[in-house]
């Protein structure tokens, strides 16, 4: 999985994990089909985010946290902490099939969150961005609303994750050699 696809899976759980009651079927069951056919599938995931306005906001906020987060990792990690990032992507994505195949997502996810070490990792690494909090835009920071807007945040967002792979890949090569 590479790091654009195992932010929006992360970004997407945390989001479904934040909802305050059940996703509508039809987003539901666009999830279902997601979650049979991971990893394959995950870019999919930020599209039915897209579809659901409730749903939108809480992945955009984790997304950004999980981006920054991830950016600033990257610049302080040793080749080991790569290592390890893949082997609980594994983690991740069996948590996500769960949750994602569930009848009812968010309730899946909130009832698998404590006992759950993945999701709690996942719920610490938001919490390290301490500038976000997770609620509706009304109370919190304002998101852009405009296609335009959007469009650009997502293309911006695209290139920065492409850049912090490419120094990925170029950081493991130098620490292998």
């Amino acid at each position: 999985m590479n790091a654009l696809d195992s932010i929006t899976l992360r970004a997407i759980l945390i989001a479904i994990q934040q909802m305050d009651g059940s996703l509508p079927v039809e987003v539901q069951n666009q999830l279902h089909l997601v979650g049979t056919s991971l990893p394959a599938n995950i870019s999919k995931l930020h599209i039915i985010a897209k579809s659901y306005a409730p749903l939108n906001v809480k992945y955009r906020i984790a997304r950004l946290a999980l981006q920054t987060n991830f950016a600033e990792n990257l610049r302080f990690s040793a080749p080991e902490v790569h290592r390890s990032v893949k082997e609980s992507d594994a983690e991740v994505l069996d948590f996500a099939a769960t949750v994602l195949k569930a009848l009812d997502s968010v309730s899946e996810a909130k009832r698998l969150t404590p006992e759950s070490e993945v999701f709690r990792q996942l719920l610490a690494q938001l919490q390290q961005y301490k500038d976000i909090e997770l609620r509706e835009p009304s109370t919190s920071a304002q998101l852009p609303t405009s296609s335009t807007t959007i469009a650009s945040t997502d293309k911006a967002m695209q290139a920065f994750l492409a850049t912090v792979e490419e120094w990925a890949d170029v950081y493991q090569r130098l620490a292998e050699s």
